[in-house]
């Protein structure tokens, strides 16, 4: 039913080869058109634009500068969805929706005046031949705590955690990074992937940005579906 979807207008390639053809019922009978184009192939480039735009208003913006004014002026939306957290910083995040949804008017009005980042920095702490224990089929699992408590305070922006992991399949564990400041970042959630093992997997979240890295992180691992 063309009412029940959702998507914007745009120009589509010519004949049947865009996402209007001859085949399809519910869409514009000008098949030049579309009022169905969704999805990332949309967003992408709605989100260029919005850039552009920042760009536009303040060539100076650095690709970091870009990301902050970006989740900073995020419409929270679908407020009551229970993925909704409010991290150390003062910014809200959910794992569906990031930040939130793109404010064109916001970021631009936002990027005019910005004071730019300063130079990038990083905080680096490595376990090689660590011996832990994935329990089978426990929500608990272990943890490994890492201490930033002698380090020099920085303000997050993106936290990684390159991880090795022996497991006969990897979609089975899940892994929970846990800031300082008590921020949970779901970095791998069970999902149906049977090949085996992590191998130097690189994770990467923005949902501790703007906290301090200060103080002792904890890295969650744990095994949720029993071994056949």
């Amino acid at each position: 039913n063309a009412q029940e979807r959702e998507g914007v207008t745009t120009t589509d390639l010519i004949g049947d080869d865009g996402l209007n053809g001859s085949t399809v019922t519910d869409d514009f009978a000008d098949t030049g058109y579309t009022r169905f184009f969704e999805r990332t192939s949309a967003a992408s480039p709605m989100a260029s634009g919005v850039i552009s735009l920042m760009l536009e208003a303040n060539p100076n913006l650095g690709w970091r500068d870009v990301k902050e004014i970006l989740i900073r002026s995020a419409t929270q939306i679908d407020p009551f969805d229970p993925d909704w957290v409010i991290n150390g910083a003062g910014q809200h995040f959910n794992h569906k929706f990031g930040a939130g949804l793109i404010n064109a008017e916001g970021a631009v009005t936002l990027a005019t005046n910005w004071a730019n980042l300063g130079p990038q920095a990083s905080l680096v702490q490595e376990y090689t031949n660590v011996s832990y224990a994935i329990p089978d089929n426990d929500s608990e699992g272990t943890t490994m705590v890492f201490d930033f408590r002698r380090f020099p305070a920085l303000r997050v922006e993106h936290a990684v955690v390159t991880a090795s992991i022996l497991h006969p399949h990897r979609g089975y564990v899940a892994l929970t990074l846990v800031s300082a400041q008590g921020t949970r970042s779901r970095l791998a959630e069970l999902h149906p992937d049977i090949n085996a093992n992590y191998e130097s997997w690189r994770f990467s979240s923005v949902m501790h940005w703007g906290e301090s890295s200060q103080g002792e992180w904890m890295l969650q691992f744990a095994d949720l579906r029993a071994l056949d």
